[in-house]
């Protein structure tokens, strides 16, 4: 019987996987401007590493904190959807980040390793990015969203159940790939490996100092994260 890969590899996906111009943020504008009034800015909101619906609240409260944000929320999401579509599909789709193609396509085709998501996109959105940026869903068995937690924290422990659900036992190692400090976090508080990558708007010493235990510029060259897996890989031995 084929033994389950030992390794979950989870990426991030804005600034990890795909250069996204800011898309979401420009979405959330154009959303919430349609629903609740201009003006509906997101400038010096710190969004970068968080949930969509934590997002969507941080807006509401600023510009609208006499709405109820549950009975809001859906309608928000559906517009959030339909402008963040038309954005990407304005611009010409997502650009992969350097050496993203490559490397999940190496990792994909690895025998002890699963390749997922771990992003603060809600579900929907988070699909459409892939595909606009020309990734396969396909690759990514073992997802975690913005609607299975309150915070990002939350998703790492979604993520290994829906691995153990496929699987029938947990991963042996869990890797959390992203391009900010919340990213690290979440993966050091459910005792993950983590990876920063400075692709985003972290600089590599923002991640160190977030505790990341490997730290890269970008993924041009695959060596170093490859060299990171195969170091801590559970040894096949008992």
């Amino acid at each position: 019987m084929h033994s389950p890969p030992p390794i979950l590899v989870l990426f991030d996906l804005d600034g990890t996987l795909l250069d996204t111009q800011d898309a979401g943020i420009r979405a959330y504008e154009s959303a919430g401007s349609q629903l609740f009034g201009n003006p509906f800015s997101y400038r010096d909101i710190p969004v970068h590493g968080r949930l969509d619906s934590e997002n969507y609240r941080l807006g509401l409260d600023r510009h609208a904190p006499h709405l109820d944000a549950d009975e809001h929320e859906a309608a928000f999401k559906a517009r959030y959807v339909r402008e963040l579509e038309r954005i990407g599909r304005e611009s010409g789709g997502f650009a992969l980040l350097p050496g993203i193609g490559e490397l999940v396509e190496e990792l994909a085709a690895r025998s002890d390793v699963e390749v997922g998501i771990l992003t603060g996109n809600w579900q929907e959105p988070g699909r459409m990015k892939l595909e606009l940026g020309s990734l396969s869903p396909g690759h990514f068995e073992i997802c975690a969203w913005s609607e299975d937690g309150t915070c990002r924290i939350d998703l790492v422990p979604v993520a290994n159940e829906r691995y153990r659900e496929r699987h029938g036992i947990a991963p042996l190692l869990t890797v959390v790939i992203g391009d900010t400090p919340r990213d690290v976090e979440c993966g050091l508080a459910h005792d993950a490996m983590t990876v920063g990558v400075a692709t985003g708007v972290h600089s590599e010493v923002d991640l160190v100092e977030a505790g990341a235990h490997l730290v890269v510029r970008d993924f041009s060259d695959p060596a170093p994260l490859r060299a990171f897996l195969d170091h801590h890989a559970p040894s096949s031995e008992g």
